[in-house]
């Protein structure tokens, strides 16, 4: 994802004494990570599937969670490298969950965008990325469901 090639890096090299020194700011800008573009994906009533964009040159990612967005971050869940997806299942209809992505290479990480999505169960699905509303509400035809599912078909009786 960085734009350095090996040619840059020998830009700001320096040939002394038989050895070859290279200008440490141009090795750190090009091995340094991007921090991933987190999105919504699907969402149901009781999953949501984060999404990312890939952060370079990371050993390993972590989907974190946080009760309101701003504090309160847990540990995360592992996800191995160049994976740029997780779906946290078992969740409850109708709540609100908060993630971000940590890209990390070592001691070093960088953090996504915060995210945020409502499970469907409550008549509707959000999905917010900053401030800006990704979600829909979807009406469909049939019976009257209410929570997370449960309905059931009106009776007409016999004559029909």
């Amino acid at each position: 994802m960085n734009a350095f090639t090996r040619r840059d890096l020998l830009k700001g090299a320096a040939v002394g004494a038989g050895a070859l020194l290279l200008d440490a700011s141009l090795v750190q800008r090009a091995l340094a990570l991007v921090a991933p573009v987190a999105s919504i994906g699907t969402v149901t009533n009781n999953s949501i599937r984060v999404n990312w964009t890939d952060a370079g040159d990371e050993n390993s990612y972590y989907v974190q969670e946080s009760p309101n967005g701003v504090s309160g971050w847990n540990v995360g869940q592992f996800v191995a490298k160049n994976v740029l997806t997780f779906n946290f299942t078992g969740l409850t209809p109708g709540s609100t969950h908060f993630y971000r992505v940590k890209a990390a290479k070592g001691q070093n990480f960088t953090l996504s965008n915060v995210v945020s999505a409502t499970t469907t169960g409550g008549g509707s699905t959000n999905a917010t990325v900053g401030a800006t509303k990704v979600g829909a509400v979807a009406v469909v035809p049939g019976p009257v469901v209410q929570g997370g599912g449960g309905g059931t078909w009106p009776s007409y009786g016999s004559g029909y």
